[in-house]
């Protein structure tokens, strides 16, 4: 695992490693959803977004509040923040 600005972030969750059929958008999603209920179950997953080799997806509170931004790598499934 790699300490990424927000914390630690795995290397890859597709387990692609950059090789092979890239996610779908609903293989996207649940990777999101797995992982930001890993850090705050309160948090959710707004609708995840085609942005060409991403997917990006707003991340809510519970009062609906955009809490953050994450997009995933469609190759390999790495994780990063979206300013």
């Amino acid at each position: 695992q790699q300490r990424g600005p927000r914390g630690w972030w795995p290397g890859s969750y597709s387990g692609n490693s950059g090789r092979g059929a890239a996610l779908n958008q609903d293989q996207a999603r649940n990777i999101l959803a797995r992982h930001v209920a890993k850090l705050n179950p309160d948090l959710k997953i707004g609708p995840v977004e085609d942005s060409g080799s991403f997917y990006k997806a707003s991340v809510f509170s519970k009062s609906n509040e955009v809490v953050d931004r994450l997009a995933i790598d469609k190759q390999s499934g790495r994780l990063m923040p979206v300013n």
